[in-house]
């Protein structure tokens, strides 16, 4: 079981700007309030508004929710992870993207030990894994195509930005999951924008738009 609860946060966000920048996921900084679920008898009363939990979120004896202990930016971040032999701990949302168009999904991540993993999902397509190692003092990023990246970490509570591409369908859906025996990971400022090469050349079904590049990620 859990003893502490130092909290990660991942964010991740669309941003489309004309003019400005604005997130395609909802919630994506956990500033925007919490909810109540419960599943198979397990109740979370801090589920973030604008993700749905898995049975895993709301399992008895574990630690999931919105917290202030933490966050790389704002007032708050997910913690996130339940021990092995639990359902894992998982939050989805569904957004709109362009079929065909290309994506960069971002977000800041810490509290990583060497016990389990986390994970995000594309429409059920694994597009990153993070392990930490036993030496805490890194961890290992695997990607969808096999790719690894050793990330150091001389803080285990530093925060580290990660990031990955993918393609849109036109109705997308990104799940976050972790597994964790030792504590929960925290994660935040998860966020989602085209990438900067079709920056101006996409087409909503309502018309053209333009937005700009990349949205930098907040140090």
């Amino acid at each position: 079981m859990k003893k502490t609860i130092p909290q990660v946060a991942i964010a991740l966000a669309f941003c489309w700007s004309a003019p400005s920048h604005a997130n395609l996921l909802v919630n994506g900084g956990f500033e925007d309030g919490v909810y109540s679920s419960t599943i198979d008898g397990g109740t979370n009363n801090s589920v973030p508004d604008g993700w749905t939990p898995g049975a895993g979120y709301d399992t008895l004896g574990n630690y999931n929710g919105v917290g202030t202990g933490h966050p790389h930016s704002g007032l708050y971040q997910l913690g996130l992870g339940n021990d092995p032999g639990y359902p894992i701990a998982s939050l989805s949302q569904g957004f709109t993207t362009v079929a065909g168009a290309r994506y960069t999904a971002s977000f800041y991540i810490c509290n990583i030990w060497p016990t389990g993993y986390f994970r995000i999902l594309i429409n059920s397509s694994v597009q990153v894994t993070i392990v930490g190692n036993r030496d805490l003092t890194s961890f290992t990023v695997t990607y969808a195509n096999g790719q690894s990246l050793s990330v150091h970490q001389q803080d285990r509570l530093g925060y580290k930005g990660v990031s990955f591409q993918f393609t849109g369908s036109g109705a997308d859906t990104i799940t976050l999951e972790a597994v964790n025996d030792d504590q929960s990971y925290l994660i935040d400022d998860i966020s989602i924008d085209l990438t900067a090469d079709q920056a101006r050349t996409v087409r909503r079904p309502n018309g053209t738009i333009r937005p700009g590049l990349l949205q930098g990620m907040k140090h």
